[in-house]
């Protein structure tokens, strides 16, 4: 059971062989049609992709089995998460080109401004995670925020489930986006993300290697499912 708006469609896909039963994807971010709701009411549903508050509130613990306690489901185990996969999930901000071109001005001072609250959320988070419980006013407001976007359902607790949220994230710097957007090769950048989810979602299928003793010019492109090779074809960049 996977929320088809995040990235647990890849990881549903790289769990998926043959014989694999269908997958359902409730859109339901939280509530009681969302993934992890489903998973604790529905015992034919075998395992679901959620965030990391959902996943301790069905587990109890990364590295134990739920106790059916507290809401915990008796039994379940944390199979992956992003915490072990690092780079494993990618959050960025597109702009069409035209609009990105006409208020090019406001753009990059919304750029500038992410990489400066990057600083200071950072600097909260560190300060937080090293001052023996103590929450800065500031901090505490940051991370209510979160808990009203998730809800207290999801995240009851503000030391724990909020912050532990933000523990788990990886936050890039101005180098990191360069890297992420622009070095050819990267493994974890921007066009090897595309092409792995634009896979794992259905939308191309995999690409064939090349034959023995053949070069990348002999590569399979990525094709649309059922298509057999036609108009829509696009080679990896």
């Amino acid at each position: 059971m996977i929320r088809a708006a995040v990235p647990g469609v890849r990881y549903a896909a790289a769990a998926r062989r043959p014989g694999f039963p269908h997958v359902p994807t409730p859109w339901n971010l939280t509530g009681p049609d969302g993934a992890a709701e489903l998973f604790r009411k529905d015992e034919s549903v075998a395992a679901c992709c959620v965030i990391t508050p959902e996943m301790i509130g069905l587990a109890g613990r990364p590295d134990s089995a739920g106790t059916g306690a507290e809401g915990a489901v008796k039994g379940a185990r944390v199979v992956v998460s992003a915490a072990e996969l690092n780079r494993s999930v990618a959050d960025v901000y597109a702009v069409r080109k035209d609009d990105f071109d006409a208020h090019r001005d406001q753009c990059e001072a919304l750029v500038a401004g992410w990489l400066a609250g990057r600083e200071r959320v950072v600097k909260l988070r560190n300060d937080f995670e090293a001052g023996n419980g103590r929450m800065s006013p500031e901090y505490r407001k940051l991370l209510e925020s979160a808990q009203g976007v998730f809800g207290k359902d999801v995240m009851p607790n503000l030391e724990v489930d909020a912050h532990g949220l933000l523990l788990d994230c990886q936050f890039a710097n101005l180098p990191g986006q360069i890297e992420f957007f622009r070095t050819e090769g990267n493994l974890v950048g921007f066009d090897a993300k595309l092409v792995e989810n634009l896979i794992a979602g259905g939308a191309f299928d995999a690409p064939q290697a090349p034959a023995a003793g053949g070069d990348a010019e002999g590569a399979e492109p990525l094709r649309r499912p059922g298509r057999g090779g036609q108009t829509g074809d696009r080679r990896i960049p």
